[in-house]
């Protein structure tokens, strides 16, 4: 456990642990959901979709990817940057935006 620190993450709830923790726990200000074939970006405090695209839509050429900014209970800096594709273009995507 570390307090008052800056935590950066890369990559969704399936393949990072920490982030997993932050998005079940309603922590993190959005999570990812699934539901009819359909992957969303949910708002945690009101469970609004904020953003959302088919699955057979996310390809080599579009995805969504968010970068999420928060405090966690234990007073650390949170940053998570993801997105939807396997391919890692919205990972890419949204680290580059985050370098930028």
């Amino acid at each position: 456990m570390v307090d008052g620190k800056v935590i950066v993450l890369f990559g969704g709830p399936r393949s990072t642990l920490c982030v997993r923790y932050y998005e079940e726990n309603r922590i993190a200000p959005v999570y990812f959901a699934e539901a009819n074939r359909t992957l969303c970006f949910v708002d945690s405090d009101t469970d609004a979709v904020v953003a959302s695209i088919p699955a057979r839509e996310v390809t080599g050429h579009e995805d969504l990817f968010i970068i999420g900014c928060f405090v966690d209970d234990r007073d650390n800096v949170v940053f998570i940057a993801y997105g939807f594709s396997w391919g890692v273009l919205g990972l890419l995507a949204s680290t580059f935006m985050t370098s930028s």
